[in-house]
């Protein structure tokens, strides 16, 4: 009897290979979409610091902040603020937003608008603003806030 070379794979084989690129992929699309999650969030977070930072100008240059009676989208064009450009100063015809945020203005790293409210629920000496997170429902869990850590 002679031995018979082998030229083709069994199906345990073909099996075993199609579970371990499965396993690849499935690790792969985790990976993204944790990255991308990562980055909608670091995106929020840069906007909200430069929304901030023209809320402290604002501030200081008329001595209080813009107030809301209570949470409002700021979306440009129900902003609680002077116009649609972004805090503008009737004053100065100053945009305080300007220079900090290219794109549009009011929306966070989930393409929503933000939240603000003045004089703030949490930080009741200067405002609250927020957005709305990854499920988009404001004032839950994963929301991203200038009163907590994130």
């Amino acid at each position: 009897m002679t031995a018979r070379k082998r030229t083709h794979f069994t199906l345990i084989e073909l099996l075993a290979v199609i579970v371990i690129i499965a396993i690849l992929v499935a690790l792969t699309v985790g990976l993204v979409s944790l990255g991308m999650q990562k980055a909608s969030i670091s995106k929020t977070i840069a906007k909200m610091t430069a929304m901030e930072m023209a809320l402290e100008e604002f501030q200081q240059d008329r001595g209080h902040y813009p107030s809301s009676a209570s949470g409002v989208r700021i979306d440009g064009a129900s902003s609680p603020f002077d116009t649609a450009a972004g805090f503008q100063s009737l004053q100065t015809g100053r945009t305080y937003l300007d220079g900090y945020m290219g794109g549009n203005k009011y929306t966070d790293g989930y393409g929503e608008a933000f939240y603000y409210k003045c004089p703030g629920t949490r930080n009741p000496e200067k405002f609250d603003l927020w957005s709305a997170g990854n499920d988009g429902i404001s004032l839950n869990a994963d929301d991203i806030s200038n009163w907590k850590q994130n």
